[in-house]
């Protein structure tokens, strides 16, 4: 089971001239109710996941923007483009799937890691029956390089929410 981590490049952003707000994260992947000065909760972390596998698929943020006040105002007030404009052929399930993560309401994210976890689960198992045998060997290569990270402990967690992800996923 892969781990999610954080790679250290988190930074301390203050734009206490605009809104107030003094964070540790990186923007992008920060969810919009850090900038609203909502309730943090698990639906912050689920927001982060949707914004690594939206660029994972993509290869592009959500965002386009890089200057830290016009990202944290786009992230609290603007629109994240989706999966589908970037990939116009992209399967809509899979748009659909990973928009979820990023709805700008907590309470219209996922219920939960093992909701989400479910969801993608089911995503990959009905898309495996479809796979060619090239596809089979490529996913087996995505599939031992994953287990290499799995098995290697010094990768630092984003945060107690993401570790009991990993636990969740573990106990699945």
């Amino acid at each position: 089971i892969p781990k999610i981590m954080d790679f250290g490049v988190s930074q301390k952003n203050s734009v206490e001239e605009e809104n107030n707000i003094e964070a540790w994260g990186t923007p992008k992947y920060m969810a919009p109710e850090y900038f609203n000065n909502g309730k943090i909760g698990f639906q912050a972390d689920l927001f982060a996941v949707g914004m690594t596998l939206f660029e994972l698929l993509s290869g592009e943020t959500a965002i386009e923007e890089n200057d830290v006040n016009r990202v944290i105002f786009l992230m609290a007030q603007g629109e994240l483009r989706a999966l589908q404009d970037l990939m116009p052929d992209v399967d809509e399930s899979l748009n659909d799937i990973v928009m979820k993560f990023l709805e700008k309401e907590p309470y219209l994210r996922y219920s939960s890691a093992k909701n989400a976890m479910d969801t993608l689960q089911k995503y990959i198992d009905q898309t495996e029956e479809k796979l060619s045998e090239d596809e089979k060997k490529a996913k087996s290569t995505v599939d031992f390089m994953l287990n290499r990270i799995n098995r290697k402990q010094d990768f630092p967690t984003i945060s107690q929410h993401i570790v009991e992800i990993n636990n969740l996923a573990e106990k699945g």
